[in-house]
């Protein structure tokens, strides 16, 4: 794994190797972040215009804090899928805003990567070291139960619980950072 400021350093010197090693480095969590939002085809779609636009301003030094790179990825990547709702809504039957839940009218091989998915996922939660961590990801975002259910059950205020959620993020990303390249 090439570090973010290495890679950003060397695609802004033209060198084509780098910009295929970026693809390969965060192209596992730019897709996670899109199909959580969208079915798999969209955020297919929408990851080829995505790392067009990140390639773009990497180029032209547009990319102020490289060591946030991955951040800026899914950042950028979250700005294109909320751009191709807005373009199209009728014909993805995606929602208008990008945090509503996944179309409904998905065919069977989507349904099925949609499980694969949620199955990488959760071995990797697996791997977490701490029960809370493990549990409120996987009910919070596998299972989708509402945060006053979980609150209850885990015994959290709602203040509490979006440190508690912050942090356990932070885990579960530091731990998909150091095994994406395993997958």
């Amino acid at each position: 794994m090439i570090p973010p400021e290495q890679l950003v350093t060397r695609i802004e010197q033209g060198d084509t190797v780098a910009e295929h090693q970026l693809v390969v480095q965060y192209q596992r969590g730019l897709m996670l972040a899109l199909s959580r939002k969208s079915s798999i085809d969209v955020a297919e779609d929408v990851c080829q215009e995505t790392w067009r636009v990140v390639l773009e301003n990497i180029r032209a030094g547009k990319v102020r804090e490289p060591e946030r790179l991955a951040a800026y990825v899914v950042q950028t990547g979250r700005n294109q899928l909320l751009m191709h709702f807005r373009k199209y809504p009728a014909h993805t039957g995606a929602p208008h805003e990008a945090d509503s839940d996944l179309t409904t009218d998905e065919t069977p091989e989507t349904q099925l990567r949609h499980q694969r998915l949620r199955t990488a996922i959760g071995a990797l939660l697996n791997e977490l070291p701490q029960e809370r961590d493990r549990e409120l990801l996987r009910r919070f975002y596998l299972q989708e139960q509402e945060k006053g259910e979980i609150c209850k059950s885990l015994t959290l205020t709602e203040r509490h619980f979006h440190r508690v959620l912050h942090r356990a993020r932070q885990r579960f990303r530091e731990l998909w950072e150091q095994t994406e390249m395993h997958w």
